[in-house]
């Protein structure tokens, strides 16, 4: 039976606000993270999901929070799901980084797979771990509908797998935006993407998000 997994992004952190890798440190959401939070429920509102499963930080709890109270469901921690571990490169911007790990940082940017953070994980390492919880998490859930809160590096290695079996460090690899949702089907061992990135219930503070990247 196939299980149908909606995979959401954290909302705008206040780290993601000031441009510092944010990594497994424990950070909050922005003001307007927590705007995109409980529009987040609007999504799910006529959408029957069983189970909530979240990375066990603060950000990815109050993302998910109005959704698992407006669906009366529990949230369940996996620490399985946290976004990637940065070492030494946690807590500061990424000029910063850039300046004192230029070499890490360039080879971060050029076999983003396989190169680590200084001290840190690779995406092939998170993916690896996010792989296994969301295998459990289908095995406890199949036939049914679930929302899996994470980070955009662990959301990034499951819809990679789905749209790529084989990771190469040559796949362009983009990062889901804020609250964003992805849905995917696993069936017969196999991840099949049925829309990526979805931010439609984000239409009333676009112009908001928007001036984020101005």
């Amino acid at each position: 039976m196939a299980t149908t997994l909606y995979f959401v992004r954290h909302g705008e952190s206040v780290t993601n606000l000031n441009k510092v890798f944010t990594g497994q440190l424990d950070y909050p959401l922005s003001e307007l993270g927590l705007k995109q939070a409980e529009l987040l429920a609007n999504y799910f509102k006529d959408i029957k999901i069983d189970k909530i499963y979240s990375s066990d930080l603060t950000r990815t709890h109050q993302t998910i929070a109005p959704t698992a109270k407006s669906l009366n469901l529990e949230i369940n921690d996996d620490s399985r799901l946290r976004e990637v571990y940065g070492g030494k490169w946690e807590d500061k911007s990424f000029s910063e980084i850039l300046e004192k790990y230029n070499a890490d940082f360039v080879q971060w940017q050029n076999d983003v797979v396989n190169a680590r953070c200084t001290d840190g994980e690779s995406f092939k390492e998170v993916s690896e771990r996010v792989y296994q919880a969301v295998l459990d998490i289908v095995k406890e859930n199949e036939g049914k509908s679930v929302i899996v809160v994470a980070h955009s590096n662990p959301i990034k290695s499951i819809t990679l797998r789905s749209e790529h079996p084989t990771m190469t460090d040559k796949e362009k690899i983009i990062a889901p935006p804020n609250t964003s949702v992805t849905k995917i089907v696993y069936e017969d061992g196999k991840f099949k993407l049925i829309n990526k990135g979805d931010i439609s219930h984000l239409e009333t503070i676009k112009d908001e998000i928007k001036q984020r990247f101005a």
